[in-house]
C-alpha cells in the first residue's frame, strides 16, 4: 500500500526473495507494479486450468473491480 506492488520470487543463487517487478518498461512484470492501485491483498491460483497461476490484486480504489 502507498507505493508500487512487489512481485517476490525466491532466488536460490542469492538465497533470498527478490522483487521481479522492477521499474523497467521492458519487464514482463512492469504492469503489476501499479503504483496508484493501493493494493491491500492478493490471491493466486490456476483459474483456467492451463497449469499457470493467475494473480488477482485486491485494490482499495476504483481502478479495477
Amino acid at each position: 500500500y502507498n507505493g508500487p506492488n512487489l512481485v517476490l520470487k525466491y532466488d536460490r543463487t542469492q538465497n533470498k526473495l527478490v522483487n521481479i517487478a522492477v521499474d523497467d518498461l521492458s519487464s514482463p512484470y512492469y504492469a503489476l507494479r501499479d503504483p496508484q492501485g493501493n493494493a491491500i491483498g492478493l490471491s493466486a491460483c490456476d483459474v483456467d486450468g492451463d497449469g499457470r497461476e493467475e494473480i488477482y490484486f485486491l485494490n482499495t480504489n476504483n481502478a479495477y473491480s
